[in-house]
């Protein structure tokens, strides 16, 4: 239906429900009416029987408390460096806009200008996969 422009969201969708809802005959309401108390009656039932968790959380894996941390990105880095001088300079500027901001300098700087982030983030992964190895 959005492919043919009847639909635009959602509101549009539902009016239409509705209004089909009015124009079904008695007979048929009353029919699906009584297939979802049915439906509803058949699902308390199973609800009472089933025994295991309603939501499945999806929970990342546990870090070790005494595992090395991961180092920062040369993005990463760039903000922290930056970040105080671009708010001084747009006090005005919430944490987000901020962060924005931070993204377009980043994306806008020249390879030179990020060459020193990118290099300390290899030196620091590196020393970090040397870590890694030793702790495991």
């Amino acid at each position: 239906m959005k492919k043919e422009g009847i639909v635009k969201d959602n509101d549009d969708l539902f009016k239409i429900f509705a209004t089909a809802w009015k124009n079904l005959p008695e007979k048929d309401q009353a029919y699906w009416e009584e297939e979802a108390r049915n439906d509803n009656v058949r699902f308390v039932q199973e609800k009472a029987v089933y025994k295991g968790p309603w939501n499945t959380p999806k929970s990342r894996a546990k870090k070790h408390p005494g595992a090395p941390k991961r180092p920062m990105s040369a993005f990463l880095k760039f903000s922290k460096g930056r970040r105080k001088t671009v708010k001084e300079e747009n006090p005005d500027l919430c944490n987000a806009d901020v962060s924005r901001l931070l993204g377009e300098m980043w994306r806008n700087a020249s390879e030179v200008e990020k060459a020193p982030y990118v290099e300390t983030e290899i030196e620091e992964r590196n020393k970090y996969k040397d870590v890694m190895k030793k702790w495991k």
